[in-house]
């Protein structure tokens, strides 16, 4: 594709390269540094460990620029999913309006590694005239791992990447690439990515603890020793509660979509619903089903069918009675009308 090109001074792309932010997790940032415009980063780990750092890294980023976040996610196999209920509580963390830090996030996604090219450079269209301080390629592994052709995987992803590569580097965009760590597979991060990153950062939970280890870091030593992240510990918990999401996700409902609801029946119907939801809490709790608006369609669509269920049962224990009426009627006409002839 064709990228504008706009000259800049050297003081100016200087000044640019010296913004950043960080990446709110203490010991991490301690570790590495800020996350500095025109810096390629690789974090790659322990999935769960991995998940948070993207979602924190989208509101940091968010907070104070510009975002553009391409995902690779194989929907019946490896899908990865960016869960806003944890978005919205990491903003609220940070006394942040997620609506307002939304607009300032551009979502793309590759499905599998055939159109994962196509999809950055439509999403490049995209962005191109934006003025975007962070990248994100998230979960650049997910096509490697199962793969029919590997080979063509690793060019495809190559393609992809230095696309978005020249892009950071024109725009002077900090570029974060995430990778999960299979202990069965090992490590898939091709060599070309990891000797193009500034800095590379691997996190690992060993026993209920989360562990830094940097493998690569333009400006800093690195040694092959695992450093405690604490403040993963400390930042209130992993993910929130469920309760919590549950009320929030209500609230929401309630106070934002239900007074723009013109059918009265519909607010009858909510308010229904709402004691279902009640009711069933501990199952959408443990369900293991990531968001609070599929436990509450999936509880909804229960419901409903068994009221349909209900209602079918019955029609057809009426529809019954009024065949075994219609018979005795009929019987009785017959006699009435041997009775009139006789």
């Amino acid at each position: 594709m064709n990228i504008s090109l706009n000259f800049i001074t050297a003081k100016d792309l200087l000044d640019t390269r010296n913004e950043y932010f960080a990446t709110g997790i203490e010991g991490v940032d301690s570790l590495i540094g800020n996350i500095e415009r025109g810096k390629v980063y690789l974090f790659y780990g322990d999935k769960e460990i991995i998940r948070i750092l993207i979602h924190k890294l989208i509101i940091k980023g968010s907070a104070t620029g510009k975002v553009a976040y391409l995902n690779n996610t194989d929907y019946y196999s490896r899908k990865n999913l960016i869960d806003f209920d944890l978005l919205s509580y990491y903003a609220k963390l940070e006394n942040l309006d997620l609506d307002d830090l939304l607009k300032k996030v551009n979502f793309a996604a590759a499905y599998n590694e055939f159109r994962q090219p196509k999809a950055v450079n439509e999403f490049l269209k995209v962005i191109n005239d934006e003025e975007i301080q962070l990248v994100i390629f998230d979960s650049i592994d997910t096509f490697l791992r199962d793969a029919l052709n590997k080979k063509l995987a690793i060019k495809n992803l190559a393609l992809s990447f230095y696309c978005l590569l020249k892009y950071c580097q024109l725009k002077s965009s900090a570029l974060i690439i995430s990778a999960e760590y299979d202990r069965l597979q090992n490590n898939l991060i091709p060599h070309f990515i990891f000797h193009s990153c500034h800095v590379a950062v691997f996190f690992r939970f060993k026993k209920g603890k989360v562990y830094a280890y940097v493998t690569k870091h333009y400006a800093k030593a690195t040694s092959r020793k695992f450093i405690p992240i604490d403040d993963f510990q400390t930042m209130g918990r992993i993910t929130p509660p469920f309760r919590q999401k549950y009320q929030s996700t209500l609230n929401l409902l309630q106070d934002k979509l239900m007074p723009l609801i013109r059918d009265q029946e519909y607010s009858k119907a909510f308010k229904n619903l709402v004691e279902v939801w009640d009711h069933e809490y501990a199952a959408m709790a443990n369900s293991g089903i990531a968001l609070v608006m599929d436990n509450l369609n999936f509880i909804a669509n229960l419901h409903n069918k068994s009221k349909i269920d209900f209602l079918e049962k019955a029609l057809e224990e009426r529809d019954k009675k009024i065949h075994e009426l219609e018979s005795k009627i009929a019987k009785l006409e017959k006699v009435l009308e041997k009775i009139l002839n006789d």
